[in-house]
């Protein structure tokens, strides 16, 4: 209960646009990550075992049933990593996901990766789709579904997407995950954390600190977990211990990565 009077408190005076508080509600089935949880992130095709909190894998890699069931310990909460705005042409050949693709309509415009493509939110085939993938998570024994590419309104992805939509499609989202008994939590969506605070479970962000946008996730730190994922390659002039204090005075939980690439050595901050 404390949790929804702090949400009160967030949202008393602030226009609550189309939301409903009752997306938060909860009547116990799907676990609720606290506020300064431990975590670790491992996009590997064998992640190792961590004794924290949280443990953050990629939703659709080789033999992913095994992986959640070996992942921690029997606290540990295993979430699965998906995007919800883009379409990745490595992963959907690689894994076939789905017996039917993206239909050619609902892709978009092609990413500086020259792999994933943004995909059309309000498109009914791929909340389908997003369907379907927060089944098999749930399916396979994931606590949680991180969604991905969910800022797609600030892009210049080929459809026309507001920030309604962005929200309404968000909320759809979580409200799926909840059915299916796994918490909803959200990558990079500072600029519209507010609305989130109705219906997300967890936040994510990456460099928060070193984009200077840690305070954006203060008040969503009192009601949930938010972790950030600081990515300082070798060789950097950052202090890291003052990434760690900083971010914990915002209520976030920071790991810090020593190169670009998620499979790099993870330095944690110290308690």
């Amino acid at each position: 209960m404390l949790k929804y009077f702090f949400l009160s408190l967030l949202l008393f005076g602030c226009n609550k646009d189309m939301l409903d508080i009752e997306d938060k509600s909860n009547g116990g089935v799907w676990y609720e990550p606290k506020s300064r949880s431990s975590w670790h992130i491992d996009s590997s095709y064998s992640p190792t075992s961590k004794n924290v909190e949280l443990y953050v894998v990629e939703l659709f890699l080789t033999n992913p049933e095994s992986r959640v069931e070996k992942i921690g310990s029997d606290e540990t909460k295993v979430i699965c990593k998906m995007s919800a705005g883009a379409y990745d042409v490595e992963i959907e050949r690689n894994f076939q996901i789905e017996d039917h693709p993206y239909p050619e309509i609902a892709v978009g415009k092609i990413r500086d990766d020259n792999r994933t493509y943004w995909v059309d939110i309000n498109s009914d085939e791929v909340q389908i789709i997003m369907r379907e993938r927060i089944k098999i998570a749930s399916n396979i024994g994931c606590d949680g579904v991180l969604f991905t590419e969910v800022s797609s309104w600030k892009d210049d992805t080929g459809f026309e997407i507001t920030e309604d939509d962005q929200i309404s499609y968000n909320r759809f989202l979580s409200g799926k995950a909840h059915e299916n008994n796994v918490f909803a939590g959200f990558s990079d969506v500072e600029d519209q954390i507010y609305s989130h605070t109705l219906f997300a479970d967890l936040i994510f962000s990456n460099n928060c600190y070193q984009d200077e946008n840690c305070i954006k996730y203060e008040d969503f730190s009192k009601i949930g977990a938010v972790l950030n994922l600081e990515y300082v390659p070798d060789g950097t002039n950052i202090d890291l211990n003052q990434i760690c204090l900083y971010s914990k005075a915002y209520g976030i939980e920071t790991r810090i990565f020593d190169g670009t690439q998620i499979l790099n050595p993870m330095e944690e901050c110290s308690e």
